[in-house]
């Protein structure tokens, strides 16, 4: 039963992050982006939990649904003694049930390793962060408190913690940081990053699970970069040198040193696509019909894990 409901998770985390990306890929809805992708953590776990069997038993039209669907599409296999025979497995062998726990165990080992080396590192990092946040040097800057690194590297929050090496760092730059870094922390985006890190935990083999990590975590940053924007547009009347600059400060960060993977940091890459998106025009309010398209996409698949 924990197989299927693995086997119905996986699935639909792959149709919602292909819907993501061929429909919301370059949107600047940054916070509608949130929202629709913590909707799809939340809709591949729970959804196949939603029992509808009871409903859909006793409607006609979802009958006829379900036995077309299990006539054309789900294939169709008679296991019988022959067959069985044909796999090299006498009915009455009596290893054949050793041989089929030996097998099972197999799988859960080459599952597990994998599961084992991301948790430790995972709660290595933590733990590592733990450490800085009991030994590093407070430093009030501009009004908020951080953490002072002791060497250099790429500016860093996680939780309501700033972490950043304030030497050889110009004050307009010093003061982009820090509204960066506190968009993160005031929007509590580490809760973002660290689902996205278990669900890779858990879903290691899955390539949308990685696919989806890297999408939060870049929507995190463009959240981040519109908030320094918006602060330049507010702070200054020549917002396109400014921006500029602000984009060359990002380019400086990007050859220093990533303390911990499961922050926010801010030299997250690509760079590349960070540029364009502070460059490019804001997406109609219009566009925003498109993400309709997810509740009967959400719909069918919830027809579809009831399938029986």
């Amino acid at each position: 039963m924990l197989l299927v409901y693995f086997i119905k998770v996986n699935l639909c985390l792959v149709l919602l992050c292909l819907l993501f990306q061929v429909l919301m890929y370059r949107d600047t809805f940054f916070g509608v982006r949130r929202l629709m992708l913590w909707g799809i953590y939340l809709t591949a776990f729970l959804l196949p939990l939603w029992n509808m069997q009871g409903w859909l038993s006793g409607d006609a039209t979802t009958n006829g649904l379900a036995e077309a669907y299990a006539t054309y599409v789900l294939p169709t296999l008679d296991v019988t003694a022959s067959r069985v025979a044909s796999f090299g497995i006498e009915q009455s062998e009596p290893g054949c049930g050793m041989w089929f726990v030996g097998t099972m165990l197999l799988w859960a080992l080459i599952y597990a390793i994998p599961v084992v080396v991301l948790t430790v590192r995972f709660l290595w990092q933590i733990a590592y962060i733990l450490y800085l946040r009991c030994t590093c040097a407070r430093e009030n800057i501009f009004g908020q408190r951080v953490y002072r690194y002791p060497r250099q590297c790429s500016p860093f929050s996680f939780g309501a913690w700033i972490f950043m090496h304030t030497d050889e760092i110009d004050e307009q730059a010093l003061r982009e940081v820090i509204v960066h870094e506190q968009t993160h922390v005031r929007q509590w985006h580490t809760v973002d990053i660290l689902l996205s890190e278990m669900v890779c935990i858990i879903f290691w083999w899955n390539p949308a699970a990685w696919v989806m990590r890297r999408e939060v975590r870049m929507n995190l940053e463009f959240m981040a970069d519109k908030a320094v924007s918006d602060y330049l547009t507010s702070s200054t009347a020549s917002h396109d040198s400014t921006l500029k600059a602000y984009q060359y400060h990002l380019l400086g960060f990007s050859t220093q040193m990533n303390v911990a993977t499961i922050s926010n940091n801010f030299n997250v890459l690509p760079l590349k696509r960070r540029i364009i998106m502070m460059n490019s025009r804001r997406t109609r309010r219009t566009g925003m019909v498109k993400y309709a398209v997810f509740v009967p996409v959400a719909a069918l698949m919830l027809l579809l894990c009831n399938v029986d």
